[in-house]
This record gives structure tokens, sequence and C-alpha cells, in this order.
């Protein structure tokens, strides 16, 4: 889903120029031809596709402003001149100066409209909790003047951009509301604002991966935006339409809105668009495992990118390019793009995508058997993710700092109020004074102590995570240099890429959890089980039955290795002639607060003879041994309608 994220913007600020509109607009022009306002909305129209235009109607309406209200909408064209040369930063002062000219002329739709626009250009930047805030006061304002049919279509745009802002942050719940809302508002009134609206949804659902509620929303966006002639957005969202059909492994129909996009990319004349269209092309291949086109294609859209000056869309091909080289197994190839994209990633200063790109490169290094390499930037993984932690730490103990800088501001405002009352009854209120007073130091004792308790508690955790990514770490060498000596590079790789996982999942648990280096059994298994049908090629159904307890990190990592370990084995070997294999997972806590497995599947058995603690031919089966030793426990296996593992450990 990587790529996915990346998908075309959303849905649009400034829709493709409507000639019948810009005729409208000269009709007003010339009973006055001075008007800066109407000047303004031409330039801005033409801003879309004709530059030329735009730079006589907004210099020339630029040059005329003379009052706060005139130049608030000279300065507003300006900057959507600014967004469609990817001038963001220009765009912003020039969105700021003009809101600082509509608040001093008192034009309070027009402030609503510009917070609005710069809102948009937040997002691009991808500081989407600066959306939600100026879309909230946009909405505020708005809500102070009289409901009519232009103040309507500003409060549906805004809440749009809102729920755009939540999708990105991953609160898809307050995205689903605004945008609804938005929806709800509109009510069909605007065609092209139910048009982006339904892009937008199509963009969240992608997001939360309900691929078929994606699909129809952005057709309905889709198809909207194709019969208004609107041949900008449209083409957007074929685009995006595609590559939902491509995660839905539907290839034909992601085919078929490719190629509807190629006559609509003529008119655009835009690469960065054209980039996105090769790169979506090269994505069907990759998924279609025609991988030399999938190469052809990534080169199209780099050579695109080039031209646009988009590094960071840039740096996506060359990792997808790496990734394809890859599967070819080619691997020098592989690493060299996977650098150039590290280069990017570090000129952009993105370290999440940074920490994905070295745990790939560490993947990549381990299919080749260099274990050193791997290590080393499985460790620049981690130490970038222990960095972003470091910061979330320090922002939390920031924040809870202000909390007791506000409480001793307060605490002290209400002790002058107090002593202002005081001079007033200065008898009666001297005692009452005296009684605020010393509750109020007692409140703030209690809360300086609970602030210097958090903190504690957060460096603990800190500390915690740090030390478990470092046993992580030094227990996957033991691994990778154990089973080296016993099984083949190939098997080697695969298995061990599979325990890499099963690692990162736990890790990235502990991260969300936000709890003192704890996570939930029943998600950790529940995640990882998809992942092992998954790669199964979903021919393998994993049944999960398990409460949701919540684990030490220690504890959970080890059981999530186990059971790692033995529906590997069973995909491997159980299922020789089944039309029906399945894995049953069941776990549960008894009195003696033991945490029992039982994992069966309902395929040939054992063979005759076994004998689990004298198997020393199979890695994955010592290993499992090994682990239940190491927590005291005690592990049974048995033939019954397929094979079947009873494990007990000791919870300490």
């Amino acid at each position: 889903m990587r790529q996915l994220i990346l998908i075309a913007l959303i849905s649009p600020l400034y829709l493709f120029a409507q000639p019948q509109k810009i005729d409208s607009l000269k009709l007003i022009l010339k009973s006055n031809p001075k008007n800066v306002e109407t000047l303004s909305a031409i330039g801005l129209e033409y801003s879309k596709n004709n530059k030329d235009s735009f730079k006589f109607y907004a210099n020339y309406a630029n040059q005329l402003a003379k009052t706060d209200c005139e130049k608030s909408y000279s300065l507003n064209a300006i900057g959507g001149y600014l967004i469609t040369n990817s001038k963001i930063d220009s765009a912003i002062f020039s969105y700021k100066e003009a809101i600082e000219n509509a608040k001093k002329c008192g034009n309070k739709q027009q402030q609503a409209q510009i917070l609005i626009n710069l809102s948009f250009v937040y997002i691009l930047k991808g500081e989407n909790d600066t959306t939600i805030e100026l879309t909230t006061n946009a909405i505020k304002i708005l809500e102070t003047i009289k409901l009519n049919e232009a103040i309507q279509l500003l409060i549906c745009k805004a809440l749009k951009y809102k729920g755009d802002a939540y999708s990105r942050l991953g609160q898809y719940d307050k995205a689903t509301e605004n945008l609804f809302e938005a929806k709800k508002q509109n009510n069909n009134s605007n065609l092209d604002m139910e048009a982006s609206i339904n892009g937008s949804l199509g963009s969240l659902y992608t997001n939360k991966l309900e691929l078929d509620k994606a699909i129809t929303y952005t057709k309905l966006s889709a198809e909207k935006f194709e019969k208004l002639n609107n041949i900008v957005n449209a083409e957007m969202q074929f685009s995006n339409l595609a590559n939902e059909y491509i995660e839905y492994k539907k290839y034909d129909s992601a085919a078929y809105y490719l190629k509807k996009c190629e006559p609509l990319l003529q008119h655009i004349n835009n690469p960065t668009k054209q980039a996105y269209v090769n790169k979506s092309w090269a994505r069907l291949f990759l998924a279609k495992k025609n991988l030399g086109q999938a190469l052809v294609y990534y080169d199209k859209a780099i050579s695109n990118y080039t031209e646009a000056g988009e590094d960071v869309l840039l740096a996506d091909c060359f990792y997808g390019k790496a990734e394809t080289y890859a599967k070819q197994n080619n691997y020098t190839l592989a690493k060299i793009f996977f650098l150039k994209t590290e280069t990017l990633y570090i000129e952009n200063e993105m370290p999440n995508e940074l920490s994905g790109l070295y745990y790939d490169l560490a993947k990549l290094e381990s299919k080749k058997g260099a274990y050193n390499n791997a290590y080393n930037y499985l460790s620049k993984s981690y130490d970038i993710e222990d960095s972003l932690r470091s910061e979330k730490i320090i922002e939390a103990e920031k924040n809870a700092e202000q909390k007791y800088e506000a409480s001793l501001k307060e605490a002290t405002i209400t002790k002058q109020n107090v002593e202002i009352k005081t001079q007033k009854q200065k008898n009666f209120w001297l005692i009452t004074g005296s009684v605020i007073a010393a509750l109020v130091a007692f409140i703030l004792g209690l809360l300086y102590k609970r602030i210097r308790g958090q903190k504690k508690q957060i460096e603990v955790q800190k500390q915690e995570i740090l030390h478990n990514n470092r046993n992580n770490i030094q227990q996957l060498i033991s691994i990778f240099n154990r089973q080296s000596e016993t099984e083949g590079l190939k098997e080697n790789s695969l298995a061990n890429q599979e325990r890499l996982y099963t690692l990162n999942l736990l890790n990235k648990l502990l991260y969300e959890s936000g709890e003192n280096n704890k996570a939930d059994i029943k998600e950790y298994l529940t995640q990882l089980s998809s992942a092992k049908e998954i790669g199964s090629g979903k021919l393998v159904k994993i049944k999960l039955d398990t409460p949701n307890i919540k684990l030490k990190s220690n504890l959970l990592k080890d059981i999530g290795l186990i059971v790692n370990e033995l529906t590997t084995n069973a995909i491997k070997y159980a299922f020789k002639n089944n039309e029906n294999p399945l894995i049953a997972i069941k776990v549960n806590y008894d009195d003696a607060q033991n945490i029992n497995l039982h994992i069966a599947d309902n395929g040939n058995g054992l063979p005759e003879g076994f004998n689990l603690l004298q198997e020393r031919k199979s890695f994955g089966l010592e290993f499992v041994n090994d682990l239940v030793t190491q927590h005291h426990g005690t592990i049974k296996a048995y033939n019954n309608n397929g094979t079947c593992f009873d494990i007990s450990l000791k919870v300490r």
C-alpha cells in the first residue's frame, strides 16, 4: 500500500478553467474595467491553464489595488497562481497577506475563503494539523454570516479539506464524519463539489483498505468530472481508480482506466500527471510479474518527474525500480536504486520513509547472505525509529511542562483575585484566602509529583523499548548464524525474512500501544496470521481464537516466534493432497497464570515414532523447544486428525 498513499492528492482546490465563467466575468468587467475583484477572479481562472492571460489580469489587478479589500482579492489570485507553479512557501506568504487585508476591511466571507485556500496549501506541505485548525476557524467565521449559496459552498469546501486532513492523519472516523457532513451540506447542489467530495471518500476508503467502497466513490467522482468536461480532475480520478483496481488484482479494469487517461493527458500537458500514470502502468506490470515492462514505465516516470523537479515523487520511482530488480534477483541494481532513494529521502528529511527503506535493504542483504550488512541496515532502521520515539517522548514531556506552567499561572491569577477581595473584606477574606492558598499549593504539589512521575515512567518506557530492540537484533543474529550451519541459503533467507517481519510487527504494535512495553496478543497474532495466509498465496486458512490479553514484549515476542515457526512448518510440510488446508490457533490464560497455546492442522500428521525432544533435524522445532525452555514451559506434540502442539508458558 506504500504507493497507494501517494495517490493523486485528494481532490482539487482549483478546477479546470471554465470558458463560460470567464465570459461571464468579462461581461461584468465591461461595465467597470478597473474592478479589482473581477480582474482577480478572471486571473485566478486563467491561472489554471493560461499563464500569460493570468499575468495580464492578476498583475493589472495588483497595480490597481489600493484599498485593503482590493489587495485581499489580488493577493488571493496571486496565491492561486503560485500554487499551480509549485511555489508553496510564496503562496503561503501571499495568502497570509491577503487574510490580513481582508481582516482590516472587515470582509468575513473573503477572510474565510482565503483561510480555506491556505488550508489546502498546508495539506500539500503535509501539515495536516494546521489544515484542521484553519478550516475550523473558517467555518466559525462563516457561521456568523447569513447563509446563502456561496457561503454554503465555502462551508462544504472547508469540511472537505478538514476530512482530507483527518484522513491523511489516519483519524478515519473524524475524516468520515466531516466528508459526509460536506456531502450532506452540498446535497448535490454543486456538481463539481459533489464530484470532489466523492473523490475524497475514494481516497479515504483506499487508506482504510476498504477497496469496494473506494472503487465505488472514485468511479462516481471520475464519471461526474468527465461529464462536466473537467479534464484535469477526471484524469486524476481515473488514475486513482486504476490504482485501486491494481490493489484489487483486477488488472484488466486497471488497464482500461489507465488507457482512458492517455487522451486526457494530451490536453493537460503536465509532466507530473504523466509521470503518475506511467508509474501506475509500472505498478500494474509489476503486479502481473511482467518485470521488464515495469522497468520501462518506471524509467518513463523517472524522466517525467525529473523534468518536473519532483524529488519526493522521483524517490518513489527509484524505490519501485529497486523492488523490481530485487524480484529479478538482480541484487546489485536493486541496491543501487535503493541507495538513490536513500539520498533523496535524506535530502528531503523523510525519516519515516528512510526507516522503511533501511528495513527493505536489510531484507535484500539477508537474501544475498550478507548478514553483517543486514544487521547494520536493521540497526539504522531501529535507530531512526528510536529517534522518532524520543521526539515523541520529548514532546510529551514538553506538554506536561506546559500543563504545569498553565496550572501555575492559573493558580497565580486565582491568588491575585483572592488578594483583591481580601482588601475589601479584610477580616473574613483573610481566613478564606489563606485556606484557598493552602489548597492551591496542595493541588500544585500533587500535580507536580504526578507530572514528575509521568516523566519518570516515560523515561523507563523509552529505555525498555530501546533495550528490547537491541535484544531483538542480537537474537536475530544468533538465529541467522545457527541456521546457516544447517539449512540451504534460499530457505534460510526466506525463513529469516519471516522472523524479521514477526519481530518488526511486534515493534510496531509496541510503539502504537503507548503503554509500558506491552501489547495485545490478539491484535499481534491476528496481523501475524493474516501475513502467513497471504504468504501462502491464501491457500492455507488460519483460524484464530484468542482473548484480548496485554502481555510484556519479552513473552509476546517469543509467542510470535513460536507461532511463526510452527505455522511455517505446517504450510511447508503438512498439506500434501489436502484441498482445504486449515491451521487452528487457540490461546487461553489459566488460573495458574500460564499462557496456553494450542496449534493444530488438518494435514498428514507426524511420522510414526516421532519424538519431539529428540528431534534435531529441523532448526525450527529445535528453536521452538529452546523458546519454551526459556519460559519454564512445556510442549507436547501428537496426532489428532493432523498434527497438534500443546504449549504452556509461565508468565513471570
